[in-house]
């Protein structure tokens, strides 16, 4: 049975899936730009960010980079001063008996946030909030910025491979009830598969080597594609006008 002759209730179960998995799509889209718009230091999402998320800048410190302009921290400094005194300390070794007005600098911006119990607890700048920020939790991120960890990394895929190929396996099998030809339809359940683990395979690649960023943006735009097929062609074909008229 086409998707066309299928009972009011099981179109509109199709329709709610398919609805709410383009509007996860999109939120992901939006989650996308806003944590990695800005990762090569830069306003706005480029090849670059992409880059910069995965395999880092290694000219620059996670500290550095997350607070220059254009840094998802950057607000958190609108003194040029503040900003200054953290350069000048990074860019001098960050040595500890100078870190003085480096951790009034935290106290005065960071720390309320950057504890144990804050928002940002898993970077904590301090063993507490009250005792200020201390110098061994600070340093390891005046380190070579290198872009995710694999312990993030490994995190990510697990959750990305899962939960994206449960979906497409879903999506997809209600887009096989469709009227298309067999073989574009074993074309379209196939794109989203292999684009994840292009997309996914790209990210490791990409920490080794930035070149494979590519790979990233070239998976990314082949799901997108997939995710608009899966979706429009369904609905297309269960919403039509020829299908009102049909008994139910």
């Amino acid at each position: 049975m086409r998707l066309r002759d299928l009972p009011l209730s099981r179109r509109l179960l199709a329709t709610g899936f398919l609805v709410a998995l383009a509007a996860a799509f999109l939120a992901a889209q939006v989650n996308l730009q806003l944590q990695h718009r800005s990762a090569d230091g830069k306003p706005g999402m480029s090849y670059d960010d992409v880059v910069a998320a995965f395999h880092g800048r290694p000219g620059s410190s996670l500290l550095t980079s997350k607070v220059s302009p254009g840094g998802s921290m950057a607000k958190q400094l609108p003194n040029p001063a503040d900003l200054e005194t953290l350069w000048h300390w990074v860019e001098g070794g960050a040595r500890e008996e100078a870190f003085g007005p480096v951790s009034e600098v935290l106290a005065r911006r960071c720390i309320r946030c950057h504890n144990p119990g804050g928002e940002m607890r898993q970077v904590p700048f301090a063993e507490s909030r009250e005792r200020g920020p201390e110098f061994d939790k600070v340093k390891p991120l005046t380190n070579p910025d290198t872009g995710m960890s694999w312990a993030s990394l490994a995190k990510s895929s697990h959750a990305h491979l899962f939960g994206l190929a449960t979906l497409f396996a879903v999506a997809g099998w209600i887009f096989t009830q469709t009227g298309l030809r067999e073989r574009t339809k074993a074309v379209f359940v196939t794109l989203p598969f292999v684009a994840l683990l292009v997309d996914v395979g790209s990210w490791w690649l990409t920490k080794l080597a930035a070149p494979f960023a590519v790979g990233i943006v070239v998976g990314g735009a082949l799901m997108g594609l997939a995710f608009a097929v899966l979706i429009t062609v369904p609905l297309w074909e269960m919403w039509r006008p020829a299908t009102f008229g049909r008994a139910t």
